[in-house]
């Protein structure tokens, strides 16, 4: 038989709680966090904050400028804020670098000639202005105009009777901005931080350090460890990976091509324009790219039920 569910009820956890050892206790509340709690009470945020957005205002506008709209729900008072933005994906930025100066390096190899490019002492060089244009059109064409929304609330006033003990979740239920449902947002909101600051976070972070690899202590391949815990078997994948901050290579080749603009460093004068050697240039970059990277962990928690096997039968 199938029975349909619409209605869930959530934990409230006290503030004084702490997950921070693998103990089978913890363990049950974590499993219980991450994989009931925290998804419900988010689904409730997403789906308020969605209505906020629309009830003030904001759905499919770009801003020019910052707009505050307080909403008044009861004893609870929303303040929507909305800043205009741009976002610049620098990561694509320094690819499309790298692979400009590919492509000059390879043009410049195979002998073909292009505008802006010429020889000055049996070298290719390439004028400033090139340059600093093909950045300024990476950038532009990487960057996208985007509204950045934050919404506050008047904070809860301390529960010290604990009269709440559980909160009754109906998803699909919180697309209209009532006083009812803004009780729960804020109380969904609350509680999400103390999930993720007291329990998930701190118990992950335990869990990770079982493995003995650190910052300071990488494993030289990928590694699998698992531990018992309670009913529940925890997988710890540690993988070996490189961070390349793309756009802190990106920002410092384009400051660096100013500054051999400004001082004159390793220019090269014709007709009165200046160039710099391509291969030199192509040299700088990757040696940025080689100064903003270093290796670094990932390491992702998975879980499995423990379970006993009597011939055929499993019991958890």
């Amino acid at each position: 038989m199938i029975e349909r569910v619409r209605t869930f009820d959530v934990a409230i956890l006290p503030k004084d709680i702490d997950c921070s050892a693998l103990t089978e206790q913890n363990a049950d509340l974590f499993y219980t966090a991450a994989y009931y709690s925290e998804p419900l009470l988010k689904d409730v945020v997403s789906e308020f904050e969605d209505a906020l957005e629309k009830e003030a205002g904001l759905v499919g506008k770009v801003l020019r400028e910052t707009k505050t709209v307080e909403i008044k729900k009861g004893g609870i008072t929303l303040t929507v804020t909305a800043t205009p933005s741009s976002k610049t994906s620098y990561m694509e930025v320094g690819k499309a670098i790298d692979q400009y100066l590919t492509d000059l390096e390879t043009a410049n190899e195979s002998g073909l000639r292009r505008d802006g490019v010429r020889r000055i002492d049996d070298r290719a060089c390439i004028s400033i202005d090139e340059v600093l244009a093909r950045m300024d059109c990476l950038i532009k064409e990487n960057t996208t105009p985007v509204t950045n929304v934050k919404i506050d609330y008047t904070k809860p006033r301390e529960d010290p009777a604990k009269t709440v003990r559980l909160l009754a979740v109906e998803p699909g239920t919180y697309g209209k901005v009532t006083e009812n449902n803004a009780e729960i947002y804020r109380l969904a909101k609350e509680q999400l931080k103390l999930l993720a600051g007291k329990v998930t976070k701190p118990f992950n972070t335990a869990l990770k350090a079982e493995t003995g690899f650190s910052a300071e202590h990488l494993p030289t391949e990928m590694t699998v460890d698992s531990f018992g815990v309670g009913r529940y078997i925890f997988m710890v994948t540690s993988i070996p990976k490189r961070d390349v901050k793309y756009g802190e290579a990106a920002k410092a080749f384009i400051a660096h091509v100013k500054q051999c603009q400004e001082n004159s460093e390793g220019v090269r004068e014709r007709d009165g324009v200046e160039y710099l050697v391509i291969n030199e240039l192509v040299n700088e970059y990757r040696a940025l790219v080689a100064e903003n990277t270093k290796p670094i962990m990932e390491q992702r928690v998975g879980l499995l039920p423990n379970p006993k096997y009597d011939r055929v039968l499993v019991s958890f």
